[in-house]
């Protein structure tokens, strides 16, 4: 189901599948902040992964939000 929701995303296809490539986003941030708060990963490395992919998927949303308007 999760890679069918990743690969339905074609950014020259209409502002139809925009929700797919939004529910994508919204899946990797939500997994993502599960994963911060498990000890295992509370090292500053990953944090700093972690906020180095979130600020990559904030720019990309942005981007894509302007575009969709």
């Amino acid at each position: 189901m999760i890679e069918s929701v990743y690969t339905s995303h074609m950014p020259e296809k209409s502002n139809r599948d925009d929700w797919r490539y939004k529910l994508a986003l919204d899946m990797v941030t939500s997994g993502i902040g599960y994963f911060r708060n498990i000890p295992t990963f509370q090292l500053k490395l990953y944090n700093r992964l972690f906020e180095d992919v979130l600020d990559v998927l904030d720019e990309r949303r942005d981007s894509t939000e302007s575009s969709f308007s």
